[in-house]
């Protein structure tokens, strides 16, 4: 874009420093010397006007208190919150310099990402990058994380009922499948989370920090896969093997997700208990799935949620705090397609197209599929709920 959203950009994280009381290496002379001195490089999809408020923003900066920090420092970086001369609202991420690319491949790749265009996807507004420094601009979302819905402190509003859950599920489903089957090219996110979908108004998903592994060094990335696969959360069992983050992880890491919406627990947990069930278990489960009974003291999402699906409890996923309110057909299709995106073998899982169409249509989609699509391990599942 220029200088102007450059010097706009230099302006608002200087603000949000002072703000936060943020402390760095070297004295606040260095830390200018640093601002100033390096190649600078700014694109985004920002038009005319927006770019004329920037400048106009920059030049009369003197308010700290427009910012704060949105977020506590996360795996890849900070978040924080700013506004606009003309109020509008913005997220700022500071990524960790030490974990990034160069500037060169930095640059390249955060103008793919700015070219993305998706309802559940979160526009890249912005970036700047400026010696050691790497800022991303995003659209501010009033509703926060999914994350924080679920587990953080807006969990005690109740929000998210069952309708806004399935809302949720279907929009992150159809972000994600327009990564990997729409964008060009296409494109991993690469770190699954609760805490990287936003929520706007109408609590409609958006995907934030896709693709930003591309923007971290190769080996930060790789030890990050095997730690986040050691916790059993998101990550796909590939990973720990040293496996590239892959578009199958993504749908790994959605099922883990899907079960996180509709039970509302973290996705590590404490282990009530270390013997696995020794009740029935589907035939289903038996040649798909070759999980192992686990001694630690803390369990997985689908350590826990396994034994409950072979036996047909499906009840037993649903998040307390609905109290009863959630329909069971839904319930019964989230569980299905869940637990065929958590599959131990990559080319068993479902792809992110299949998954949305299962999410959408439903019952439908089953009672007019294929023979192919629903093999007869998939109509033992149906018919065990």
């Amino acid at each position: 874009m220029g200088p102007p959203m450059c010097k706009f950009l230099k302006a608002l994280f200087l603000g949000m420093v002072y703000r936060t009381k943020w402390r760095g290496t070297g004295s606040s002379k260095s830390r200018r010397k640093a601002r100033n001195g390096g190649q600078i490089f700014s694109v985004g999809d920002y038009n005319e006007e927006f770019s004329k408020q920037a400048e106009e923003y920059a030049n009369k900066f003197d308010n700290a208190d427009l910012f704060g920090v949105l977020g506590s420092v996360g795996t890849i970086g900070t978040v924080f919150w700013g506004r606009l001369a003309d109020g509008s609202e913005i997220a700022v991420k500071k990524l960790d310099a030490s974990k990034t690319k160069g500037v060169k491949e930095f640059t390249a790749h955060a103008e793919l990402l700015g070219s993305f265009r998706h309802k559940n996807i979160l526009t890249l507004r912005g970036y700047c990058a400026e010696g050691k420094e790497r800022l991303l601009v995003y659209e501010y979302m009033i509703n926060l994380s999914l994350h924080s819905h679920l587990h953080g402190s807006s969990s005690a509003t109740l929000a998210m009922n069952w309708g806004r859950r399935m809302t949720v599920a279907i929009g992150a489903a159809e972000g994600l499948m327009y990564l990997h089957h729409k964008a060009s090219p296409p494109t991993v996110h690469g770190d699954i989370k609760s805490k990287n979908i936003l929520l706007d108004k109408n609590y409609e998903a958006k995907w934030m920090d896709f693709g930003l592994m591309k923007l971290m060094q190769d080996t930060w990335v790789q030890q990050c896969s095997k730690e986040n696969g050691a916790l059993g959360m998101y990550s796909a069992p590939e990973y720990m093997k040293g496996k590239e983050r892959s578009l199958s992880g993504d749908v790994f890491g959605f099922g883990i997700l899907l079960l996180e919406i509709i039970s509302g627990r973290e996705p590590l947990m404490a282990d009530t208990t270390t013997k696995k069930s020794k009740s029935k278990s589907m035939s289903f489960f038996k040649s798909k799935s070759k999980s192992k009974p686990t001694e630690s003291k803390s369990k997985s999402m689908w350590e826990w949620a396994e034994p409950i699906i072979a036996e047909g409890r499906f009840n037993e996923l649903v998040d307390p705090r609905l109290k009863g309110q959630y329909a069971k057909d839904e319930l019964n299709l989230v569980v299905y397609v869940a637990t065929m995106c958590v599959q131990s073998q990559p080319g068993s899982r479902l792809t992110m197209m299949e998954a949305v169409d299962l999410l959408r249509c439903g019952n439908v989609c089953r009672d007019h599929a294929d023979d192919d699509m629903y093999d007869d391990y998939d109509m033992e599942f149906w018919n065990m709920s």
